[in-house]
């Protein structure tokens, strides 16, 4: 199961090494950022320079609890009480 779930997770690569920025034109290497915002089917890619001052001159912008946690904690619980309740609930049925 894990194993399944590493490969279907991992970022898949474009062909090219490099790409064309989409405000100044620089040709730059994929990085992590770009890699992903590419798996994610974004084709204007940004230099790290223009990605930069893109985030310096938007205004903070503040995150919602929902939004900061991945919900490992959440499923991992459940992974977690789930048997617990039915061993707990099959032991009081059958005793």
């Amino acid at each position: 199961l894990i194993v399944a779930v590493v490969l279907l997770n991992r970022l898949k690569k474009p062909k090219e090494k490099t790409f064309s920025c989409a405000r100044c034109k620089k040709v730059s290497e994929h990085d992590k950022r770009t890699i992903k915002a590419w798996n994610n089917g974004f084709i204007k890619l940004y230099c790290n320079t223009c990605h930069h001052a893109y985030l310096t001159n938007q205004p903070n912008q503040t995150r919602t609890v929902s939004s900061q946690g991945g919900g490992c904690l959440g499923i991992s619980a459940l992974l977690f009480v789930i048997p617990i309740v039915a061993v707990v609930g099959a032991y009081h049925w059958f005793v």
